[in-house]
């Protein structure tokens, strides 16, 4: 197994990667433990499901709110979540978590992965882009928490502004409302409608964009 992944191009083990998350999430969103009681999804609208969520598409051929109970919301947010940040940065937090080290062809596949020119401090980049993730998509959802509770109990509009703020970081799109209506409903709420406007922003710079700027700031404010 270490000889054939060090031998596979790097641009195989990525879309195989992506292939494999996807026939997962397809399957898992397919199982009646994903859905609503009553509510069934055949493989086909699942791998549909599964790929949207991945490739951050936001397109959807049923209601997820109507279809997809907690589990599956959660699984969907998981196929988001996976789909920004890479499938390779995954593993790379899955190494870390182990207690293991970068081989060279991890490193490899992440310079690959988010377009670097060089391996440069790759493990201190990957932690980096990891707490920017989860730094605003925390702060994104206690921000869209409080006017969530508006329309729904607190447990239920923490659910919703958890999934929202990794959807709109992440630029996919999802949401998980009953109705079907998107973000129709909440035109005239500005706390609600700013804050997914500001995630959707900030997570379309990329990560690299982000660091720099950071960079840029810090020194900025050093020299003063």
């Amino acid at each position: 197994m270490h000889k054939w992944f060090n031998r596979t191009p790097q641009a195989r083990l990525l879309a195989g990667g992506f292939g494999l998350v996807i026939l997962i999430g397809a399957i898992l969103l397919m199982l009646p433990i994903s859905l609503m009681p009553g509510k069934q999804l055949n493989f086909l609208d699942a791998l549909f499901e599964a790929t949207s969520a991945v490739c951050v598409t936001g397109l959807t051929v049923v209601v997820p709110g109507q279809t997809f109970n907690l589990f599956g919301r959660f699984v969907l947010a998981i196929l988001i979540q996976i789909g920004g940040m890479g499938v390779v940065l995954l593993g790379i937090l899955l190494i870390r978590v182990a207690g293991g080290k970068m081989g060279l062809k991890t490193r490899s596949l992440f310079v690959a992965a988010q377009n670097l020119t060089d391996y440069f401090d790759l493990q201190k980049l990957a932690t980096i882009i990891l707490r920017i993730t989860f730094t605003f998509e925390a702060i994104g959802a206690i921000c869209l928490w409080f006017p969530l509770m508006r329309y729904f109990n607190p447990l239920q509009a923490f659910g919703h502004a958890c999934f929202l703020s990794v959807s709109a970081f992440n630029n996919a799109g999802f949401d998980v409302f009953a109705g079907g209506d998107s973000l129709i409903p909440f035109a005239g709420d500005v706390a609600f409608c700013m804050t997914i406007s500001i995630l959707v922003i900030i997570g379309s710079f990329g990560f690299l964009a982000l660091i720099d700027l950071w960079k840029k700031n810090s020194a900025g404010a050093s020299c003063r």
